[in-house]
């Protein structure tokens, strides 16, 4: 028995040996050998469809070897239902390597692993045709190790079809089964596919583990987690999927994920549930970040729920708007919607309470709102780097905005294929804000909400400082989505005059005060190709003096409308034209030019009492029209530049005046003129009066003003008289003067004021038969005047020259009167009553007549004269009484004529007179001495000089000589009291 049993098994052992030998050889020439014909391989295709567990059918058979393991290539091969026929599978290559130990030791073939590259799979959970295709996935979750490559996987519901393509799988299997209950732990490698088409593009994921188990009975399949890797995320996968024939399915997974990469978020955006367009916009629009962690759940197939945390993603939601930078918060999405609530940065501001939505994510429209709480600076930098350039940013481009600002933004994108422009609601919220206009104006503590869409702005009651003064101001578009399309401004305020000094550069604001109320519109136009922006002013201006001349002046209490329009040029540097209209008696344009920060007056021109303005000349003043009434004293100050030697204007007047006052002097129905060159200015003046020139230099008073008058009747002018303070420095040039009916050929003079006088030097006076050269001083001390005057009158015919001033039938003759006199009174005032100082008379060749009545009582010691008219003595007759020679000195005092000696040399007889006459009292203490020479009838003479020269001496009565000849005998007289009854005593 020993032996027969040591024989059996040495021939099992030999047996089983040469078994193994001979599969080892067949094994290891698999690999040589060639293709199996489809007639010769049905030996492998039953092999095979034993390792199936299913009828299989093999177009190709191909064996090869994997190391020292057999493997064997089958081609074209469909797998059938073992009962039914059916066809479960389509597999394009289906490799199989075989465990070479295991399938000796089980003598049957023992699959490693296997390798589908290209099939087609089916799998119907609810219908009952479907039961058996579910025995080919029993059988692939029992292989250690599938290889899934180009799988077409399609899963059937009842309300849905799964469609699964490209999908690739590593399948590690560990299963352990019962009789109802199938434990699952599945190790997948390198996964890629697409469920149903759900994604843009295929998904490949790196690992893929699953840990569940199915319950055959309840057909549930029960998901403890699944835990999936690549490059861009990790992903916790847990539910479960329960499936009836006869009921809906039920259909429940809940994630939680992180992902890497947030560019390459949208690869995993189911595109079924999403337009093409949101895909791409969410391609397009997450440009970077550091992560997203979130959550998501699938309920019955449909009810998508995901939420998830946002860290530091970068949204370009549009490419004309600017970038949302660093967003943290929450991204979260239903089946058909999408919400977003987050932080952000757009540059350096935060903008807070981001809230986007979709609300439908197949026709999407995404809206964003947020909150940013900056400045001024960085809003106007978001504005104008986004599409509110266009609008909002347009307008506010020549302003300069800073301080606190709160913006609140609401926008609608369109992402749908139309290519609708945004829609942009938004406010700005200013706080105690400043801003800047072009023209150098401030608005200070602004605070007011601004109310903007993509076209349209809107502001009720904002309050500002400006000027100093609270501001109320409102604003609207008008004309929205036309080419007038315009932003309008409007604001009521009060202004001080002061307070606009920093911001107009002219002299003219120092003589306006006090405060008003006005009315501001500023039209902001959106196309300048069309329209420049305008602005107006409106004001009563009660509360307002302006001390300056009629008609531009007015006291505070007075109402004077003022209008003011101006066309503003876009450049912030540019020209601004204002046309202004004050009361019912001014227009006016005005011509500005911007410049650091100042308004600069360009030029002007000013219309009077008319309503028609001329052109604007650059760098000219242009005045014209009616003036009522021009007072040089009123008018002085803005002709005096106080040593300035370049003035920036040229001044052009053409005014009729209705009444000129000029050194207290009244000139009615005037023609001016007014211009100046590059050294000063030219006044013409020309009237009934009067006609010539005035030049008044830019440095004056340094230089002089030089009067050239060529026409001047001094004696029809109804005024006051000429007062020295208001006599400039000044050259008078003049000609065909009549003054109080004395006709001067010229007058020429240098008035030079100090500070209580005007000097008067190279004063020339040339008349009808005179010549007066002097130097005369006018002192004045409040209000008291003082004149005092130096110079000689000369005269070539003494009759005609008093015939000038009515005294006829005097004097005749040729000579000089040199002078030195002063009086308390002006210059123009000369009385002799009140005169002092002293004359020296030197006349020849002339002759004494008799005084008539009228001549006698108009010079006031004609009376004298006339008694001494002496008509008894020869070689008098109806002619006069001639002589050779007729001097001597004069003294005057406060109104008394001292002489000691006046002489009078005629051909008949010698005459002396010495003493006194006080003229303010009509007294006389005089001595006469006569010397005839032939005849008992000596002549007497009387003296009367014009101008600082007044009084006479008469000499000798006629009643008071006997009729004999006293050759040669002197005869002496006293003559005293009143000279119109004077005593005269013959002294022995």
């Amino acid at each position: 028995m020993i032996k027969t049993a040591q024989k059996t098994v040495g021939f099992i052992i030999k047996a089983f040996t040469l078994i193994c030998f001979f599969l080892l050889v067949f094994f290891v020439s698999l690999k040589y050998l060639p293709p199996i014909s489809l007639q010769n391989h049905r030996l492998v295709q039953n092999l095979i469809s034993d390792v199936f567990n299913q009828p299989l059918q093999i177009k190709k058979v191909k064996f090869g070897r994997f190391g020292i393991d057999p493997q064997i290539k089958l081609y074209g091969v469909n797998v059938q239902d073992k009962n039914s026929k059916n066809l479960l599978a389509k597999i394009n290559e289906l490799d199989i390597n075989i465990g070479l130990l295991a399938s000796i030791q089980a003598a049957k073939l023992k699959p490693t692993s296997l390798i589908i590259d290209g099939a087609k799979f089916d799998y119907d959970f609810y219908h009952k045709t479907g039961q058996n295709k579910k025995n080919i996935w029993r059988w692939f979750f029992v292989q250690k190790a599938l290889y899934l490559r180009n799988i077409t996987l399609n899963l059937h519901t009842k309300t849905k079809n799964w469609h699964i393509t490209n999908l690739g799988m590593q399948l590690n299997n560990s299963t352990s089964k019962s009789q109802d209950n199938w434990l699952i732990n599945v190790n997948i490698k390198n996964l890629s596919g697409n469920l149903n088409n759900w994604f843009a593009e295929n998904i490949h994921i790196k690992n893929i583990a699953i840990d569940g188990h199915y319950k055959a009975k309840q057909q549930q399949f029960t998901l403890t987690n699944l835990n999936a890797k690549n490059n861009d995320f990790n992903l916790n996968l847990s539910g479960f999927c329960k499936c009836s024939p006869n009921k809906k399915h039920t259909f429940n997974l809940l994630a939680t994920y992180h992902i890497y990469q947030v560019k390459h978020l949208t690869k995993y955006y189911p595109h079924t549930i999403m337009s093409s367009n949101l895909i791409n916009w969410l391609k397009n629009s997450i440009t970077n970040g550091d992560g997203i962690d979130g959550n998501f759940s699938l309920k019955d197939g449909d009810k998508l729920l995901s939420k998830n945390m946002l860290h530091n993603v970068s949204l370009k939601y549009s490419p004309e708007w600017p970038l949302l930078d660093k967003i943290n918060g929450e991204i979260n999405f239903t089946a058909h919607a999408m919400h977003i609530k987050a932080d952000a940065l757009t540059g350096p501001i935060p903008i807070k309470n981001i809230k986007a939505s979709i609300k439908n994510l197949a026709h999407p429209n995404l809206k964003i709102t947020g909150s940013v709480i900056t400045n001024n600076k960085h809003a106007l930098s978001f504005i104008n780097s986004s599409p509110l350039k266009n609008s909002l940013g347009n307008k506010l481009h020549n302003f300069k905005l800073s301080g606190p600002l709160t913006l609140n933004l609401a926008l609608l994108i369109p992402l749908d294929e139309t290519n609708t422009q945004a829609k942009v609601i938004g406010d700005l919220y200013e706080d105690h804000a400043q801003l800047e206009m072009p023209w150098g104006i401030h608005l200070d503590k602004l605070i007011g909400n601004i109310h903007f869409t993509n076209n349209k702005i809107s502001a009720s009651k904002i309050s500002a400082i400006l000027f100093g003064k609270e501001v109320s101001i409102n604003m609207r578009t008008i004309n929205a989505d036309t080419a007038n399309t315009l932003l309008h401004i409007n604001a009521n305020g009060t202004v001080m005059a002061n307070d606009l000094k920093p911001y107009i550069n002219s002299q003219f604001l120092d003589h306006i005060t006090g405060s008003t109320k006005y009315i501001f519109n500023l039209n902001l136009y959106e196309n300048h190709a069309i329209n420049s922006d305008t602005c107006s002013l409106d004001s009563d201006l009660s509360g307002i003096n302006i001390s300056m001349p009629l008609p531009f002046g007015k006291k505070a209490s007075d109402a004077r409308d003022l209008h003011i329009s101006a066309i503003i040029s876009p450049n912030a540097d540019g020209r601004i034209t204002v046309n202004a209209k004050y009361g019912n008696n001014l227009l006016s344009a005005f011509s500005f030019e911007h410049k650091n920060k100042t308004l600069n007056l360009d030029g002007a021109s000013i219309t009077l009492y008319e309503d028609k303005i001329s052109p604007i000349t650059d760098g000219v003043i242009k005045i014209n029209g009616y003036l009522p009434v021009f007072n040089w004293q009123d008018w002085q100050y803005y002709f005096n530049f106080h040593g300035n030697s370049h003035i920036n204007y040229k001044y052009n007047l053409d005014l009729n005046v209705g009444l000129l006052k000029i050194l207290r002097q009244n000139f009615a129905d005037n023609a001016v003129q007014i211009n100046n060159n590059e050294t000063g200015f030219n006044i013409a003046i020309e009237n009934s009066i009067i006609a010539g020139n005035m030049f008044i230099p830019f440095n004056y008073p340094r230089s002089s003003i030089i009067a050239k008058i060529d026409r001047l009747q001094y004696q029809t002018v109804n005024g006051e008289s000429i007062s020295a303070d208001k006599i400039p420095f000044m050259q008078f040039i003049g000609k065909n003067i009549v003054y109080k009916k004395h006709k001067i050929n010229s007058l020429s003079f240098i008035a030079i004021p100090n500070k209580n006088s005007v000097l008067f030097n190279k004063l020339k006076l040339d008349g009808d038969n005179i010549n007066l050269q002097a130097k005369a001083k006018w002192s004045f001390i409040n209000d008291a005047g003082f004149s005092r005057v130096a110079g000689t009158l000369s005269t070539t015919n003494l009759g005609n020259f008093l015939s000038q001033f009515g005294i006829t039938k005097l004097a005749q003759g040729n000579g000089t009167a040199q002078f030195n006199l002063n009086w308390p009174d002006g210059l123009l005032n000369f009385d002799m009553t009140n005169a002092s100082g002293s004359v020296y008379l030197n006349f020849k060749d002339g002759r004494i007549t008799h005084l008539d009545k009228k001549t006698e009582k108009k010079i006031g010691i004609g009376r004298i004269l006339n008694i001494f008219s002496l008509q008894s003595l020869r070689n008098w007759s109806h002619k006069g009484f001639e002589y050779d020679k007729f001097y001597g000195d004069l003294h005057l005092n406060s109104g008394n004529v001292y002489t000691s000696g006046l002489y009078l040399k005629g051909n008949v007889a010698d005459i002396t007179m010495q003493g006194q006459i006080n003229l303010q009292k009509q007294l006389c203490n005089l001595l006469l001495t006569v010397v005839p020479y032939v005849t008992s009838s000596l002549p007497v003479i009387a003296t009367i000089a014009g101008g600082p020269i007044v009084g006479a001496v008469t000499w000798v009565a006629n009643e008071l000589f006997e009729h004999t000849v006293q050759k040669a005998m002197p005869y002496r007289y006293k003559v005293t009291g009143n000279w119109n009854n004077p005593q005269v005593v013959h002294m022995k």
